[in-house]
């Protein structure tokens, strides 16, 4: 599969497009075929050292996306997405979202409405967790 992979937390000097092995997944994970993977303010952080996620390098930038779950690592609610349409949040383990496949969390994988496309449900993600997280904030004051 191809995949970007970033060398360097330099900005995008060090980023490259490269072939990598499709990723098994492990128990409790889900295999998503990539459609649409936004880059967001947090991929920017990301790919020049900033911010909360810093991967061993080399690694695949990319921390939301949507797609087709293709195959489950076991557990019920893995199991039960396969074949479902998906938008994912990807943890600060393994790679991220910039490639063809993506290993998921199962719980991390939302089914999406049938309305929504595939492009909007991955731009969503990142606006959902904004909006969570300057209510959080808010309260805090």
């Amino acid at each position: 599969m191809h995949a970007i992979e970033l060398r360097a937390y330099d900005g995008v000097s060090l980023v490259f497009v490269s072939n990598k092995q499709v990723p098994a997944p492990a128990p409790g994970e889900v295999l998503v075929r990539v459609h649409s993977a936004p880059i967001t303010a947090a991929d920017v952080a990301l790919l020049q050292g900033r911010g909360g996620v810093r991967r061993p390098l080399p690694a695949v930038p990319g921390l939301t996306c949507s797609g087709v779950v293709v195959q489950s690592g076991g557990g019920l609610i893995g199991r039960a997405l396969v074949g479902r349409r998906v938008c994912c949040l990807v943890g600060e383990q393994g790679d991220g979202t910039w490639a063809e496949y993506v290993c998921v969390p199962a719980a991390q994988a939302l089914e999406m409405p049938e309305a929504m496309t595939l492009t909007t449900c991955s731009l969503s993600m990142r606006a959902q967790r904004s909006a969570s997280r300057m209510k959080r904030s808010r309260l805090r004051s």
